[in-house]
């Protein structure tokens, strides 16, 4: 990681956090460097004293938002388009998009929140949303929700550890656990509600 240093603008910090921006919104739509990799670098660039560690965390979680909200926007003005021209011409598609539609309409914009830390999932599930013309208010309050606690936990890793850069190696594994406590969290969520509605119901 500190071969990264001598091709980043690090004696300039707003520059940085641009770029770090771009690099998060580009990485929504294709760039070939995964998400994590771009927060933990952020949360290291911190660690090292170039940037400061909250105003990384604010930016890298508008920019994470903002990516998504593109994606969003991308389906729903463009959707119905690259559905006719091209994604409906093929069956494995079409039931594709089928399947993520079942799987919205029972859970709405909370989608997102199991989404995040899964890749491609998190790149295809903003544009199918705005193709199904979910809440955009909605989609963006989840999106804020799953966001933040996802690029603070890996900002904080690689800044409190910032000397142990393998942590890059460790990608895959935080992942997990960021996925299994967004999961525990909804799972807790879902169940408060069941017991409020069967309370309500006596």
């Amino acid at each position: 990681m500190d071969s990264l240093l001598f091709i980043l603008p690090i004696d300039n910090p707003a520059s940085l956090y641009a770029m770090l921006f771009g690099f998060i919104f580009i990485s929504a739509f294709g760039l070939p460097i995964p998400e994590e990799i771009v927060l933990l670098l952020a949360g290291y660039l911190s660690y090292l004293g170039f940037t400061d560690f909250f105003t990384t965390v604010i930016i890298m979680s508008a920019s994470i938002v903002v990516a998504d909200l593109a994606g969003y926007m991308i389906g729903r003005y463009t959707g119905d388009f690259i559905y006719d021209t091209i994604l409906g011409h093929f069956e494995f598609t079409r039931a594709l998009l089928q399947k993520g539609k079942k799987y919205m309409d029972r859970f709405g914009e909370k989608v997102v929140l199991i989404t995040r830390p899964i890749s491609g999932l998190r790149f295809v599930v903003p544009i199918m949303m705005g193709h199904f013309r979910m809440n955009a208010k909605r989609f963006v309050i989840y999106d804020i929700i799953a966001a933040i606690p996802y690029t603070l936990i890996l900002i904080s890793l690689s800044y409190y550890f910032g000397s142990v850069v393998t942590l890059i190696a460790d990608v895959q594994f935080i992942k997990k656990i960021i996925l299994w406590l967004i999961i525990g969290m909804v799972a807790i969520f879902l169940v408060k509600r069941y017991i409020k509605r069967r309370r309500a119901r006596r």
